[in-house]
């Protein structure tokens, strides 16, 4: 990755969400990806990289040619990528929504009823605090 000039996940089945492309954004690349599953979501046509038909070749390659031929686009969108990448899927802006869901998960599947007793006192540090702290070693 560090030494592309452009990412391309080529996806002709489902993606329900692709690490690569984020693995791509985040290193600043602007990135190409097929119109399938949630690609489309994490890439922004034209403002974070392109999307294209799956198993079209030819638009692929055109693809490909424009983000080489045109520095100012691929500049603006792996910055772009980059910028989002950070702000919605950074661990430190992931991590307290992954809590508050596993919290409310906690609570929705114990509510008022009576908690079993070697989780009574302690629900939220065997649901909660070793998650937290495995993924915030992550980061």
């Amino acid at each position: 990755m560090r030494n592309a000039r452009v990412a391309v996940v080529a996806s002709i089945g489902f993606e329900s969400f692709s690490y690569s492309t984020l693995e791509a954004m985040a290193a600043a690349r602007p990135t190409i990806v097929t119109r399938t599953g949630a690609l489309p979501e994490l890439i922004d046509h034209e403002r974070t990289g392109l999307v294209v038909t799956p198993d079209e070749p030819h638009e692929m390659a055109a693809g490909l040619e424009r983000l080489l031929a045109d520095r100012s686009l691929s500049d603006s969108c792996r910055l772009a990528a980059y910028a989002k990448a950070r702000k919605q899927y950074d661990t430190g802006v992931v991590l307290p929504r992954m809590m508050e869901a596993y919290e409310s998960a906690a609570n929705f599947f114990y509510g008022d009823r009576d908690v079993p007793s070697p989780l009574k006192s302690s629900r939220k540090n065997i649901l909660i605090r070793p998650m937290a702290r495995a993924l915030a070693s992550v980061a």
